[in-house]
């Protein structure tokens, strides 16, 4: 594969998508966290017990990591607007922004286990 500089504008769009890290493994657990988050909340929340501690914890450093890599991703691509099309940092924005709005669930559901 030619270095990025070498490849005409539309080859390096692509190469800054395949270069994500993990992107459809991320994409796919953020939307596993959704649906899991959809269902705690079709009625009333079903609060965890505490010997469940292990697997939301993972889930919460799962989503650090994500956001992390993400925004590594972003910063190094900021200095090269043309790298990145539209869509795909809309997606971003529209990803990221409906689990910072679930992380309410998370926060209760520790904050419930505090009082216990």
């Amino acid at each position: 594969m030619s270095p990025v500089w070498a490849q005409p504008e539309s080859q390096k769009r692509v190469t800054a998508l395949t270069a994500m890290p993990r992107r459809e493994l991320i994409e796919e657990r953020i939307e596993l966290r959704r649906r899991w988050i959809r269902l705690a909340m079709a009625e009333q929340p079903d609060w965890q017990p505490i010997s469940r501690l292990p697997l939301i914890g993972s889930m919460i450093d799962g989503m650090l990591q994500d956001a992390e890599e993400h925004c590594q991703t972003l910063l190094q691509a900021a200095p090269k607007p043309h790298v990145l099309d539209d869509y795909t940092v809309g997606r971003v924005f529209e990803v990221f922004g409906s689990q910072k709005n679930d992380l309410w669930l998370f926060e209760e559901q520790l904050a419930r286990w505090k009082i216990d």
